[in-house]
């Protein structure tokens, strides 16, 4: 197999910003190399591997990856090769909170750095280099934090690079369709100083980035690789695709030539290809080879390359992420092969990331420098960072004046009064009330709402909420409270609605249902709600799913015009099906028995990945998210045109920010009144809407901590429910609110693998006086519909006439 691509324009060249351009040359001849494991690490969630050079000659690298799993941070490791069978042995842990990234920052002011950024709290965190060269091993190791930064947001790639006109060093974190851009330099006592050059946009969310020194910057999203330049400048890049594969990037690195030549080694999930880079100013990629998995290995991830002899690896060696056998974790693998098989390549076992630079910034003493917070153009002309303004870049800025809820105390940089946060100090800081308990899951992801049909019984309503990991996978019932009820298995579901009064052919009855999309086994899967809450099993609970369709996100209608109730069910791919749900009672039992019918199939959005989803059955619309960009309304009813375009209610260019994730629905007294809301991931947060078109934005909200600190505070959330109808208990007489935490946070400071839901009256949050004004507050909580009846369909909560319950 060689390593398929395509280019955009065949054998074009693709202008990035001149005087930079890329062309390729394909060739058939190619050769295939094979691979072996030399050494791994445990099982462990990997993504990100970096690799340390040390200064001291006689010291071994240092390899360090990242650990994904709820308790994670980044590992170090040793590649012991004192035997015949080198072994990749674990030297520390550093628990910083799940992770996909690290890389590493050589030479500031004489010192080294590892960067990690944590996906529960958004934060940057440096570990200072240690190498102790006085001891008989002369130990490489890390010390404690020196520097850490919050980027709120969900970032996906990480790469560096140090400027050889100014020395500068340079920090890329890659997000949601968004580059952050900051300089990393020396600060006081010992500290760092990290300081935000720019944002600029990019079409996608990038998997894989890596920038060479000259400045050729590449990263890797879906299908495609994408190039940019890299430069000491205010001033957006411009980006160009380069390459489109027939699988997805998954790892990016360079090999340096003794002559300062280039090679990208490009990983996709089944196969390595190695190019060569003609330098800048004409990049021309021409392909030299393949590398097929190693025995033991499904998948290929990221990868970083050693470039210096070490016994047994006389030419250095490969070190990347993997999976296989169930199981991911890191693994290193010789260079010799590679090099061997790819004869154009003249081995460097010298290469040394610290390279000097000559000169340095640009200096405009008439203007005091830009006030160290911008470049200089000219003697006279600065071209100031983000945040910073004025003609000498001394003016400090800050976004949205800080909403008038703080003070703008740096650049970009906020402090907030309380009940107030975020990067504006817009977001409303509420505190949680209750989590659920636990259920031996580590990977949740969507809850959902029962609400009991007797009226005076409503606090004997139940949240039911998903497992999707293997590990506990399955469907739980909690109390509004989070104590739990039941647990019952299904393979894999991720998203889970309730389905009310989903009438019987041939009756007066109805039933509630359960329903999700099971990841496991690619079906639909629903399970009945009997009269307390619980879940049990029903004839035709599993209903398969067109061929190749990967079910994701899942939602479901009641139809107002008739009657009929719906599932819809969405892939990653942001293809929606749309399945009537039909129950008859069995000839051969006499019991309820599900059927579905598919009566429509549409693309949603622009194309993007799609998951949670909301009906709003008064108003027959679909509400979706389209993760990395907004979201979105839609007609309900399966009569719609397949290519009828949706409405856009707001965007990451809005007052969202990507990952666009879970949609809920409150409804109000009347069908024009009631909220949306959706979670956004990255921040952490949730926005509302008007439930009545133009869908005017409301307000955001985050959670915190418990009042008395018992329950942690919510960290990239993904699936929400809500309800606005009294359930009558004081908490939640305006409703309820219930979300995703990704990691369960202890009061001791340890964290819970496994999954929870946090819990929140909606009375919290839009009736907050002190913050937001009685006025408001009384508006706000006006909108909610106490005596709503999701049982009821039609006009202004009119009930269909000639169905019942089925007890």
């Amino acid at each position: 197999m060689h390593f398929p691509f395509t280019c955009p324009a065949a054998v074009a060249y693709l202008f990035l910003s001149a005087p930079f351009c890329a062309a390729f040359v394909h060739r058939d001849d190619t050769p295939l190399i094979a691979l072996s494991i030399t050494a791994k690490s445990p099982p462990i969630e990997a993504d990100k591997p970096a690799i340390f050079y040390p200064k001291l000659n006689k010291s071994t690298p240092l390899l360090i990856g990242n650990d994904g799993s709820a308790t994670g941070g980044i590992r170090t490791f040793k590649l012991s090769t004192e035997t015949s069978s080198p072994s990749l042995n674990q030297l520390a842990e550093y628990a910083t909170g799940r992770t996909k990234l690290v890389t590493t920052i050589y030479d500031i002011s004489g010192n080294d750095y590892i960067a990690t950024i944590g996906m529960p709290d958004s934060i940057i965190r440096f570990f200072k280099v240690v190498q102790d060269g006085n001891s008989k091993s002369e130990t490489t190791g890390l010390g404690q934090v020196i520097e850490a930064k919050t980027v709120l947001g969900d970032w996906s790639a990480i790469c560096t690079w140090k400027s050889r006109v100014t020395g500068r060093q340079y920090l890329y974190l890659f997000g949601k369709k968004k580059v952050v851009m900051f300089i990393v330099r020396e600060g006081q006592k010992e500290k760092l100083e990290v300081v935000e050059v720019q944002t600029f946009p990019i079409p996608v969310e990038a998997q894989s980035c890596v920038i060479t020194p000259g400045g050729a910057g590449f990263f890797g999203a879906n299908d495609i690789l994408y190039s940019f330049i890299a430069a000491d400048s205010t001033s957006p890049p411009k980006i160009s695709e380069v390459m489109k594969l027939e699988d997805e990037v998954s790892g990016l690195s360079i090999y340096h030539g003794t002559n300062e030549e280039e090679y990208m080694f490009l990983a996709m999930p089944e196969a390595l290809g190695v190019f060569s880079l003609d330098p800048a100013p004409t990049v021309k990629f021409t392909h030299l080879g393949s590398v097929t998995l190693p025995p033991g290995v499904d998948e290929f991830k990221d990868l970083a390359i050693y470039q210096q002899p070490l016994p047994g690896f006389p030419q250095g060696f490969i070190f990347y992420g993997a999976g296989g056998d169930d199981a991911e974790f890191f693994a290193v693998s010789s260079l010799d092969p590679i090099l061997s098989g790819v004869s154009s390549i003249v081995p460097n076992i010298r290469y040394n990331p610290r390279q000097k630079v000559p000169g340095g910034p640009k200096k405009c003493p008439k203007i005091n420098n830009c006030s160290n917070s911008g470049f200089c153009l000219s003697p006279t002309t600065c071209s100031c960072f983000a945040g910073s303004a004025g003609s000498n870049c001394s003016k400090i800025t800050c976004p949205n004046e800080c909403s008038g809820h703080g003070k703008c105390v740096s650049a970009n940089t906020c402090s907030c009064k309380k009940p107030w946060g975020g990067v504006d100090c817009g977001t409303l800081v509420v505190p949680v009330q209750f989590e659920t308990e636990t259920t031996g899951g580590k990977d949740g992801d969507d809850p959902a709402l029962w609400i009991h049909p007797d009226s005076t019984k409503r606090k004997a309503s139940r949240i039911i909420a998903t497992t999707k990991s293997k590990e506990g996978e399955g469907l739980a019932v909690f109390t509004l409270q989070g104590k739990l009820v039941q647990h019952i298995s299904a393979p894999e579901p991720n998203n889970v609605d309730v389905l009310y009064g989903v009438g019987i052919t041939g009756t007066e009855k109805s039933l509630d249902l359960a329903v999700a999309g099971c990841r496991g086994d690619d079906t639909l899967c629903m399970f009945k709600v009997e009269s307390n809450g619980t879940l049990s099993q029903i004839s035709g609970g599993t209903q398969p799913l067109p061929s190749k369709f990967a079910p994701y996100g899942s939602c479901v209608y009641h139809s107002p015009k008739d009657g009929s109730t719906y599932a819809f069910i969405n892939s990653k791919t942001s293809e929606y099906l749309q399945f009537r749900i039909s129950a008859a009672l069995s000839s051969s039992t006499g019991q309820p028995e599900l059927t579905s019918t598919l009566v429509r199939r549409f693309f949603a959005g622009t194309g993007g990945q799609v998951e949670g989803c909301v009906v709003d059955d008064e108003n027959s619309l679909l509400i979706l998210g389209e993760e990395p960009f907004g979201l979105w309304a839609y007609p309900a009813e399966p009569d719609t045109n397949a290519t009828a375009e949706g409405f856009l209610i707001d965007d990451v260019n809005g007052k969202l920010d990507a990952d666009v994730e879970g949609v809920a629905l409150i409804p109000g007294p009347t069908k024009e009144t009631g909220y949306i809301l959706v979670s956004v991931q990255g921040m952490s947060a949730y926005n509302i809407y008007e439930r009545s078109a133009p869908h005017a934005f409301v307000m955001r909200f985050s959670l915190s901590d418990s009042e008395d600190g018992k329950v942690d505070r919510v960290t990239n959330t993904d699936g929400i429910t809500a309800t606005g109808i009294d359930l009558g208990v004081d908490e939640f007489r305006y409703g309820v609110v219930v979300v995703h935490d990704d990691v369960n946070q202890k009061a001791v400071g340890e964290v819970d693998e496994e999954v929870s839901f946090k819990i929140v009256g909606v009375e919290g949050i839009l009736g907050n006086e002190d913050a937001l004004g009685m006025d408001r507050v009384k508006r706000l909580l006006a909108g909610v519909g106490r005596q709503w009846d999701p049982r009821a369909v039609g006009e202004n909560g009119k009930r269909m006439a000639g169905f019942r319950r089925l007890d």
